[in-house]
């Protein structure tokens, strides 16, 4: 069962900030389908006009204060108005700093209806937060407009959340609202090390044939890698084999990699998507068990699954 979603709420009086800025942070877009409002006329023996009054709908002006930052896979892309260089300067500083220059993507444009020039407060709190970020999410949503903050995550471990949690309640000069859990990522990891620390996916004696048994385990496995792709499509997935030192090295270098693709190959006919899954064969050169027992070998004989994203 995957653990209960965390969900936590802070809010502080406002002491040092005041801006009209708004911040983002997704590794998604978000599409709302818009209303259908459906209109009766009933009939009417009376002549219709000669003309028909136009209707128009107005949609309100975009907002262009908001500042968008955007974290995918390591990577920070920001976006949006700030009202002048000094501040696009010092939050550039604070994402390079943290992500490295050339993981950083600078699509910020000066002095569009950035709100007041003054905004040394609010950068000073966003670099604060922007510099925690990998240490805490691996998937986050930050919205700030004016003095109010909210922020969703996928946190890397309960401790991060915790850590999370608390970092935001001490930023001074905020109102803070969050909604936090354990990233599905994290989440599939653990299950599938504590799956495949009691069971194991086996296959025929010298082959790359998954057995009768083998095929158990590997529906669980299949099962809760479902459910990461559901959370997360752009997971990848890489599916590691291992074998005991028996037989010449390049031989069972070449059946762990057999065998990887055949995991592969059966969890595509499952349904799971091929693009995100790769093989790797490993051989003899990563034992967990010593070799030189029974037991310690049938430990070495596994698939592992690595998932990024």
């Amino acid at each position: 069962m995957l653990p209960r979603k965390s969900r936590y709420c802070c809010r502080f009086g406002v002491v040092r900030l005041s801006l009209s800025l708004g911040l983002a942070l997704t590794t998604a877009g978000c599409v709302t389908a818009p209303s259908v409002t459906t209109t009766t006329v009933a009939a009417t023996t009376t002549a219709p006009p000669t003309s028909i009054p136009s209707t128009s709908t107005t949609r309100p002006p975009r907002d262009s204060s908001i500042l968008s930052v955007t974290l995918s896979v390591g990577k920070l892309t920001l976006s949006g108005s700030v009202p002048d260089e000094e501040a696009r300067d010092a939050l550039l500083a604070a994402a390079r700093s943290t992500f490295g220059e050339e993981n950083v993507t600078d699509s910020l444009q000066v002095g569009r209806g950035a709100g007041p020039a003054d905004v040394t407060a609010a950068l000073e709190a966003l670099a604060e937060i922007v510099a925690e970020l990998p240490t805490w999410f691996d998937a986050a949503e930050l919205r700030l407009r004016g003095t109010n903050l909210n922020v969703t995550g996928d946190a890397l471990s309960p401790e991060a959340l915790e850590q999370a949690t608390s970092f935001l309640e001490s930023t001074a000069g905020l109102t803070v609202t969050s909604e936090l859990e354990i990233s599905p990522v994290v989440q599939s990891r653990d299950q599938l090390k504590a799956l495949l620390e009691t069971e194991t996916i086996t296959f025929a004696t010298g082959s790359a044939e998954i057995t009768e048994e083998g095929v158990t385990v590997l529906e669980r496995v299949i099962e809760i890698l479902a459910r990461t792709f559901a959370a997360r499509p752009r997971v990848e997935v890489r599916i590691d084999g291992h074998t005991d030192d028996q037989g010449p090295e390049d031989f069972n270098r070449d059946l762990s990699l057999r065998r990887a693709q055949a995991v592969l190959d059966y969890m595509v006919a499952a349904g799971l998507p091929a693009a995100n899954l790769s093989p790797e064969g490993f051989g003899e050169s990563r034992p967990i068990a010593d070799n030189g027992t029974e037991e310690g070998r049938a430990k070495n004989r596994r698939i592992e699954f690595t998932l990024e994203g």
